[in-house]
């Protein structure tokens, strides 16, 4: 026998079937767990990406409404201070 028909001999004598198809199992239900992972990575990376938009577009809308609240909260505002004036004159007016 050749050196090579001796080492083909000794892989096929230490083959186990039994084992290797656990092996096989084993990898191929890790592959799964895998693949489970980077999928709901994928859907949460997608949802907060969603948030992410969200935010920025309230953001945006605050930052035009600027530091006094933009139009629309200097009118409330006025509005309210107008009210009490209104409110502190009806009171001497009777």
């Amino acid at each position: 026998m050749t050196a090579l028909e001796q080492q083909h001999s000794l892989t096929v004598s230490a083959h186990n079937p039994a084992e290797h198809a656990s092996e096989i199992l084993r990898l191929d239900t890790e592959k799964f767990r895998v693949a489970k992972g980077v999928s709901d990575a994928e859907i949460e990376g997608e949802r907060l990406e969603g948030e992410l938009e969200g935010l920025r577009a309230q953001l945006t809308e605050l930052e035009a409404q600027g530091v006094e609240g933009g139009e629309a909260g200097n009118r409330a505002a006025r509005g309210a201070g107008e009210d009490e004036v209104m409110c502190v004159y009806s009171l001497f007016a009777d």
